[in-house]
Formats: structure tokens, C-alpha cells, sequence
């Protein structure tokens, strides 16, 4: 009887094995945690026109990772669209009017140190990163990625990063937008 349900634990066992999913953690290699005054440097010399590789440069880190912080700052509002994008062109005609404002806000909210995303969940089923890689390389938009996953766009953004940067998906000449409608049901 012991043989009996020893047997039966251990193919209760091997079934949760092959059925449990491995993690995935996009991003891994990225410094997430930064110090406030590096932020507000960041935003001062986007606001004062430098591109995101002089920025990158400046902070001897890889561009990606500082398109990482772009995106965090744009989505908490403490930068904003620029209309030359990420490169160059001089101080913007608009200047931004709410610095005082802002650089108080963000050194009391974070006195001395800074994490990027503290909201996002950075990690996969690693199946679910399989799918998104199909999804993308079949040319589903970012946005009927993220409504497949029922996860935040910002979150399938910076998957798209990690995915690029590891090799796993290339540029689209459609960019985000895709060619390939999501068809729900």
C-alpha cells in the first residue's frame, strides 16, 4: 500500500513539473534603480533638446536603456513629446514652465533614489514570451498584443525592447502598429 501511494506522489510530482511554467524576466541586464538628481538631470537635458544617444553617452549607459527611462518618464508625465523625437535640435520653442514644480515633486517623492516602472510587472510565463514573439513576427500591433496578454501596452513596449535587443525579433517596417488584426472573440 506504501509502494501504491509513494507511486501515485511521484507522478503527481512529474505532472506539476512538466506542467509548471518557467519564468521569464524581461530586462534583467537593465539598471532599473537610478538616483533622483541623475533623473533630474535626464529630464533637463531632454527638455534642453540633447538627443537620447548624447543623453545615453552622457550617462555612460546603452541607449535602450535609456529609451527605457523615455518611456517611464512620459508615462508618469514628467517629460513630454519633443517634435524632433530623440534627436537633436536645440532647446524646444516651449520651454518647460513647471520645472520648479517638478524637480520638488520628484525629491519628495523620491528623496534620493529613483526606480523606473515601480508599477510594471516584469515578469513572463516564459510560453507567453513564446507567443509574443509569433504575435510580433506575424505583425499583430503592440496594442492587440497587449489586449491578448490583458497586460499594459507599456509592459509589451518594453518586452519589444528585451525581445530586440536579445535577438529573438526584428524591427517591422511598420514599427508598433503592425499589419495584422487581432481578431476578438
Amino acid at each position: 500500500m506504501i509502494e501504491i501511494a509513494q507511486e501515485a506522489i511521484r507522478q503527481i510530482e512529474n505532472h506539476f513539473e512538466k506542467s509548471r511554467s518557467k519564468i521569464y524576466a524581461m530586462l534583467e541586464e537593465f539598471h532599473l534603480e537610478w538616483q533622483t538628481a541623475d533623473i533630474l538631470t535626464f529630464q533637463d537635458l531632454w527638455c534642453r533638446g540633447f538627443s537620447l544617444r548624447w543623453i545615453a553617452e552622457h550617462f555612460g549607459c546603452d541607449i535602450d536603456e535609456m529609451a527605457v527611462v523615455v518611456i517611464d518618464q512620459a508615462r508618469r508625465g514628467y517629460i513630454h513629446p519633443r517634435s524632433h523625437g530623440i534627436f537633436y535640435y536645440g532647446p524646444e520653442t516651449q520651454p518647460d514652465t513647471n520645472t520648479k514644480k517638478r524637480i520638488a515633486r520628484m525629491k519628495e517623492r523620491y528623496p534620493e533614489t529613483y526606480l523606473l516602472f515601480d508599477d510594471i510587472d516584469f515578469y513572463w510565463d516564459e510560453r507567453d514570451v513564446l507567443r509574443f514573439d509569433h504575435m510580433w513576427n506575424e505583425g499583430y500591433s503592440l496594442e492587440d498584443i497587449a489586449t491578448y496578454f490583458q497586460r499594459h501596452e507599456d509592459e509589451i513596449a518594453l518586452l519589444v525592447i528585451d525581445r530586440a535587443r536579445k535577438g529573438y525579433i526584428q524591427p517591422r517596417p511598420t514599427g508598433i502598429r503592425g499589419v495584422k488584426i487581432f481578431e476578438r472573440h
